[in-house]
C-alpha cells in the first residue's frame, strides 16, 4: 500500500470516528428538555506541584459530556472551558426525552510546568534542557436519568476536594411562587 494511500484511510477514519462523537441537540421546535449545570467547588489545587517546577498559569476548566440512548459512546456532547475568576457559569442545554441519559461532569484545574536542568555527556558537553508537561486534577462524577419533555432539570455538581470526593445530583426543578422552584431529586 503506498503512503499516499495509507494517510488517506488514516484520514477517513479519524473523520467517521469523529462523527460519531458529536451530540447534536434537538432544536427548539423538537421535543426537549433543558439540563442545567451547576458547578461549584470549595478548595485550590494546593501542595500537589513538584518541588523544582516552575508553574504556569494555573486554570481552573469544566467538562461536561452527554451520552444518550443504549449506544452511549455513540452520541457525546463535549463542553470543556476555562473558567475565569471565582465562579463558574451556569451552563444549560436542550436534550431528548425519552432516553436514558448519562452526564459526565469534570471540575479542575490545568496547568502547565516547567522543568529544567543540566545534562551533561561524557565529553564535558553540558546543554540547559527544560522540559514543559501539561498536568491536570480534578475530580469526574457520572450521574443517569430519564428525562422527561418539557421538564427543566439541574445537575448540581460539587467539588469540595479538587480531586476527590465530588459529588452529581439531578433534580427535576418545579417552578413555584415568585419565581423560585422546588427541587425534586430524580436519576438512577
Amino acid at each position: 500500500m503506498s503512503e499516499r494511500l495509507k494517510w488517506l484511510v488514516i484520514l477517513i477514519t479519524a473523520m467517521v470516528l469523529g462523527a460519531c462523537d458529536t451530540y447534536k441537540p434537538p432544536l427548539e421546535t423538537e421535543p426537549h428538555a433543558l439540563l442545567k449545570l451547576k458547578y461549584s467547588y470549595n478548595s485550590k489545587l494546593q501542595g500537589t506541584l513538584p518541588v523544582r517546577a516552575t508553574v504556569k498559569e494555573e486554570t481552573l476548566r469544566v467538562r461536561a459530556t452527554v451520552k444518550e440512548g443504549k449506544n452511549k459512546h455513540q452520541s457525546v456532547l463535549r463542553m470543556n472551558q476555562p473558567v475565569f475568576g471565582n465562579e463558574v457559569p451556569l451552563q444549560a442545554i436542550l436534550i431528548r426525552p425519552g432516553i436514558d441519559t448519562e452526564i459526565g461532569t469534570w471540575l479542575g484545574f490545568v496547568w502547565e510546568t516547567d522543568t529544567s536542568y543540566t545534562e551533561c555527556d561524557g565529553k564535558g558537553q553540558c546543554r540547559y534542557i527544560t522540559n514543559t508537561d501539561y498536568n491536570e486534577r480534578g475530580c469526574q462524577q457520572m450521574t443517569k436519568f430519564l428525562p422527561q419533555e418539557g421538564k427543566v432539570y439541574l445537575l448540581d455538581y460539587n467539588n469540595p476536594n479538587v480531586d476527590k470526593g465530588c459529588d452529581a445530583k439531578i433534580y427535576e426543578q418545579i417552578p413555584q411562587n415568585g419565581g423560585k422552584f422546588k427541587l425534586k431529586s430524580v436519576g438512577f
